[in-house]
């Protein structure tokens, strides 16, 4: 899809985003394209995650809701 499509069935703020971000990917691959670049698996970093479903339950919903 084209950006401009992307922008015409998800409105001119959200469609932008998504058209970039798949551009980019189409470009540079979803992690950059830089081989030198070093991530914290690659180090044994231990990064504590937090799994979706707990975040959902743990945010206020209130305002969008």
């Amino acid at each position: 899809m084209t950006v401009d499509a992307f922008e015409e069935a998800m409105g001119p703020v959200f469609g932008l985003e998504l058209g970039d971000m798949f551009r980019y990917f189409n470009k540079w691959g979803y992690m950059g394209g830089d081989p030198s670049v070093v991530f914290p698996w690659d180090v044994n970093v231990d990064i504590e995650y937090t799994p979706m479903e707990e975040y959902i339950k743990n945010e206020d919903w209130s305002s969008i809701l």
